[in-house]
């Protein structure tokens, strides 16, 4: 098992200002995720069972994405815009450890935007407000974290996503006596120690994300972006909380933090100024804790407040999983964002 913190939220180990700025919280040793290799080789079992690919490499020789991102700029946050509207991103800031739901998320969101886009999947009903606060639920997969308190392992979240909830819409849910449709930490508390009772289980067992696979290296990362899935990211590395001229964040310190990948940069221009390709990092601290340009280099477009990019290998050694939220996995040829566009 685990070496599950036993505190029931971070309130408990940090002074209640220091929860304000989680930039802070983060960089002083909070601990919001873990790795659990229990875990992971549940997850790997439960993924390969069902039929599914475990490694991306393999996932896009098979739908003929191997390549696609190469030397283009992929937007999953555009396919959430054109869908929800902007208002959609960042979404509510985390109020406790709940990472790695938030996480999940975004990188669902992210996939299920790009298929309504591609015809995959129809637009779900959703209230301006619900989705000004994110479009999905964090609250009802952090329900079968298994502890009490704070804190989760993506891998286990993930296979939560499999298997109980994942795609959780944010509305009124009377049949579980729910309101999802504003972010609340006390609903995210609602359960923990012990899993959600049959009836509640039983009234999300349909928001299902359909299978996950491995992303081990730049070119599988990018080509999931470029085929329109949504990653998620688990690891201890940090960041600063300003942005270059290009929005570009440098590593800077520890956060044992989730947080998932929405966009990738391939450009020639790219590789040229920073030796590497870039990720979009779609963050879950609300859109203050940083700062600096949002403008995406060579275009009209802007990164959502409080997101940022990271240089490919910053980001490297952290665990990176896509996500489907429709049998089998489809590639939905994200538009490639070309300087010409722009001039």
């Amino acid at each position: 098992m685990p070496n599950i913190p036993t505190y029931r939220s971070v309130k408990d180990t940090l002074p209640a200002s220091t929860w304000t700025d989680p930039f802070r919280a983060y960089s002083t040793g909070y601990v919001g995720t873990w790795a659990d290799p229990e875990g992971t080789e549940k997850l790997k079992s439960d993924v390969i069972g069902a039929g599914g690919y475990w490694h991306a490499e393999d996932v896009a020789y098979a739908i003929g994405a191997a390549g696609q991102g190469m030397g283009k700029l992929c937007l999953l946050t555009e396919e959430i815009a054109a869908v929800f509207g902007r208002s959609a991103m960042p979404g509510p800031a985390q109020k406790i450890g709940d990472c790695v739901t938030h996480n999940l998320k975004n990188a669902i969101l992210g996939t299920l935007s790009s298929n309504i886009r591609a015809g995959q999947q129809g637009k779900p009903n959703v209230t301006p407000e619900g989705i000004a606060q994110g479009v999905l639920s964090t609250e009802v997969p952090y329900w079968w974290r298994g502890h009490s308190g704070d804190g989760w392992s993506c891998d286990d979240a993930l296979d939560v996503a499999l298997r109980h909830a994942g795609a959780v819409l944010r509305q009124n849910y009377p049949d579980a006596k729910v309101d999802l449709t504003r972010y609340s930490d006390k609903i995210a508390h609602r359960f923990g120690a012990s899993p959600p009772d049959r009836k509640t289980a039983e009234a999300f067992n349909d928001n299902l994300v359909t299978s996950v696979t491995r992303c081990r290296s730049w070119e599988e990362t990018r080509d999931m972006i470029a085929a329109g899935q949504g990653i998620s990211s688990c690891g201890s590395e940090g960041w600063e909380n300003v942005r270059d001229e290009w929005g570009v964040s440098c590593r800077q310190g520890r956060w044992a933090h989730a947080m998932s990948l929405l966009g990738c940069d391939d450009r020639p221009e790219t590789w040229k100024r920073y030796g590497c390709g870039l990720v979009l990092v779609a963050q879950s601290w609300g859109p203050n804790w940083n700062s600096g340009p949002t403008r995406i280099y060579g275009t009209n477009l802007e990164i959502p407040p409080g997101y940022y990019w990271s240089r490919w290998d910053d980001f490297r050694g952290r665990t990176m999983s896509a996500v489907s939220t429709v049998q089998g996995w489809r590639n939905n040829r994200l538009r490639d964002w070309k300087l010409r566009d722009f001039i």
